[in-house]
This record gives C-alpha cells, structure tokens and sequence, in this order.
C-alpha cells in the first residue's frame, strides 16, 4: 500500500477549513482565531474552562471564562468577539473589559453549534451584590462594566444595570456607575442601554454656626453668660 505525505501547504489549507487543529489537542489562539472565526460563544450557565478555546460554539463558556480567553487571545491584529446569549448576566464585582475585543448581546442557541443573532430579547449585565471599590480617598465606586486604560473595545447590544450602590460609613458615599471608563481610547457603545441605580447617602455635612454656638454654649455655660453680660454693657454704651 503507497504511503501519502501531507506537505505544508496542504496542512495549512485544512486547518484553515477547520479539519485539523494547529497542534494536536493544542486548542492554542491561534485555533480559535483560525477554526473558529475568532468568537467566543457565551451562556450566562455556559462551562468555566477556557482550554477549549475553539469549541464555544457547541460548548459555550460562563461571562469570566469568556474575559479570561479575551485577555489571552485579543490582539490589535486579531481582535475578539464574545457573542452574549440572551439572558441575565449577574455581576459580583465589575466586569473589567479587554483590549481588541467586542461584546456583543441577542444571540440565541439552538443546540449543535447553530447560533443566531436577533434583537427581540434582551442580554443584561446585571451588577448586584454589596462589594464596591476605593477609586479616590473616602470616595466609593460601585460599577458594572469597567474600562481603564483599554483601547479598541465594543459594547453593542447590551443593557447594563446596577442595584442601587450599597451604604456606607466614614466614607463620602458610594457613586453608582453602570460604565466606567477611564485613559481609554478607540472605543464604540452600540445600541446599549445603561442604567445605573441610586448612589448611596454621603457622609454627613459639618454641623452649621447656629448648631455650632449652641453648642459651645450648653458645653462652656460660664462663657455663654460673659457673652451675653458683653454684648448688654455693649448695647448701653451705644
């Protein structure tokens, strides 16, 4: 039986069809940008590995597992899409964006790797939960989606919601942010709804100059009479 050698171009040709991977069970980047399209397929229930980088498609991964992949795998050369299902993404602590990647929401699954794209239904972000961070002294941040110092990233099709910012004390309050950018540059907000709840109370203002003397007053008693005593020779002598 004649033996058949496999030349380079060849190899080449058929991982860019997506019939061999680039290494054997590599699921490397480069897999997913070359077999599938450079998308990440994302359920609110999907699975939390990323090592197979180009098998979201029939194996969908969690919201984390689907930024963990982006912070390896986006490039300005080879950016990322992470196609959102429909549904209600809950939101512990803010979700941190990537660098060269979109997030796109309304796609729907329909089971052996065939997804759609539609607007009826919603993908919300939802950021619950009573953690928050210092983002200036004694000033709180409580955030949905959060940019700093990203470049060439894309929200399109999302609606993004806070609860309400959690209370707080010795500080200046909690703001409530359903975006936060911040030193971020070449970026695109499509189609997307931000809402964002109350703030929390601030700290509490410095008491007022009538509060202030009666106070003085009920603590220096003898003082307030000398006062008083002043302001009468004061009165006659005019």
């Amino acid at each position: 039986m004649g033996s058949f050698v496999w030349g380079a171009a060849l190899v080449l040709a058929l991982v860019a069809l997506g019939v061999v991977q680039s290494a054997a069970g590599a699921n490397t980047c480069d897999d997913l940008h070359l077999l599938a399209g450079s998308t990440v397929f994302v359920l609110a229930s999907g699975g939390s590995t990323s090592a197979s980088k180009d098998a979201t498609r029939t194996e969908p991964v969690d919201l984390v597992t689907a930024m963990a992949i982006a912070v390896d795998c986006a490039t300005a050369s080879q950016p990322l899409t992470l196609a959102l299902h429909v549904g209600t993404y809950s939101l512990s602590s803010a979700l941190v964006l990537a660098s060269h990647t979109t997030l796109d929401g309304g796609y729907t699954y329909a089971g052996a790797g065939m997804w759609s794209k539609s607007n009826s239904a919603a993908t919300v972000l939802h950021r619950t939960g009573a953690s928050y961070t210092i983002n200036a002294p004694d000033q709180g941040a409580y955030i949905a989606v959060e940019a700093v110092s990203k470049t060439d990233w894309r929200l399109q099709d999302l609606t993004v919601v806070t609860d309400d910012a959690p209370a707080t004390s010795g500080f200046r309050g909690v703001s409530s942010y359903g975006l936060y950018i911040r030193n971020s540059i070449d970026y695109q907000i499509v189609r997307c709804s931000i809402v964002p709840g109350a703030a929390s109370s601030g700290k509490a203002g410095d008491a007022g100059l009538a509060q202030m003397a009666a106070t003085t007053m009920a603590a220096f008693p003898d003082t307030a009479a000398m006062a008083a005593k002043e302001a009468k020779v004061a009165g006659a002598e005019v």
